[in-house]
């Protein structure tokens, strides 16, 4: 986390040394990866071991987080099978 943190805030300085859209792109990106980061960390986090069996997900919830991540991997494979 901290580590995501320290790249969102120090990739736009790289604009001073780098052209603007190469910088916007690699912004972009980083900040694209937040969404399923989080999505697979709720999940890992959802144990009974970990939170107990009162505050764990419904279903409902786990279904829409798995969904979340199903659609980012489909569509980072997709964008990289177009390309190579």
């Amino acid at each position: 986390y901290r580590a995501y943190l320290l790249g969102l805030a120090t990739v736009p300085i790289a604009s001073l040394w780098l052209d603007f859209r190469s910088v916007q792109k690699w912004y972009a990106i980083l900040g694209a990866t937040f969404l399923p980061m989080l999505a697979l960390v709720l999940l890992i986090l959802n144990r009974r071991a970990v939170v107990g069996d009162q505050l764990r997900n419904r279903w409902f919830t786990v279904a829409g987080l798995v969904l979340t991540l199903v659609l980012f991997l489909w569509y980072g494979w997709s964008d990289l099978s177009s390309r190579f």
